[in-house]
């Protein structure tokens, strides 16, 4: 009766280790995201088809070195492997290849009872849009600055001569100067105007991201 039991359980061990490697296929062959699988002797044992398509790979790369396969531009995967083969710890990076940006996961692919890592797990997932996304914020968050410095440093020369007016414009008036005070207000008037075309045009530049440009000098 023990015998039984105990094949009616490898039997039932069995059909669902088939059943699970099943489901694993299945996935494997129908994911969208590039996977390789290499030994621990950096050996290529098995890739999904999207990583067939992205990587140039062909059913006569299985059972290369990895070494070789140079459709995979990234210098530093060896040595990455290497690390996750000895630590047993998944490593995650973002790296380029071409014209193209991935989040890359190197996982260990761990044997159940023995507890050692036998080979890894690769994965790739675009990150090409996000990274171009950021990218683009970027410059135009540097655009920005520019422009805030340089809207800045061109409001601060007719305001400096609105400073230097007042004491002039003062004095013209208690000694009833009306030369001298017209003349003040002349200047005055240009300073201001200047500064308005400034911010009037501060707007448009913020959105077209132009370098600024001020048609009305002091």
């Amino acid at each position: 009766m023990n015998t039984v039991n105990v094949l009616l359980q490898e039997s039932n061990a069995e059909k669902n280790i088939n059943e699970l490697n099943y489901e694993l296929e299945n996935y494997f062959e129908n994911t969208l995201i590039p996977h390789l699988f290499v030994d621990a002797n950096l050996v290529l044992r098995k890739f999904s088809p999207p990583a067939m398509k992205q990587f140039k790979l062909t059913p006569a790369d299985i059972g290369k070195h990895i070494h070789v396969l140079s459709n995979i531009p990234y210098p530093a995967l060896i040595e990455n492997i290497n690390e996750v083969i000895e630590t047993g710890k998944t490593l995650e990076k973002e790296i380029q290849t071409n014209l193209q940006w991935f989040r890359m996961n190197i996982l260990p692919n761990i044997i159940g009872k023995e507890n050692k890592t036998n080979g890894v797990i690769i994965t790739f997932v675009d990150i090409t849009t996000r990274i171009l996304n950021q990218q683009e914020i970027e410059k135009l968050n540097a655009n920005h600055k520019a422009l805030i410095s340089s809207v800045s440093h061109d409001i601060k020369q007719p305001l400096s001569i609105l400073l230097l007016l007042v004491e002039p414009l003062a004095e013209a008036f208690e000694n009833n100067n009306p030369d001298e005070f017209k003349t003040g207000i002349e200047m005055l008037k240009r300073s201001v105007t200047r500064m308005k075309v400034i911010l009037d045009e501060l707007p448009v530049l913020l959105r077209s991201r132009r370098p600024l440009q001020v048609g009305v000098s002091a």
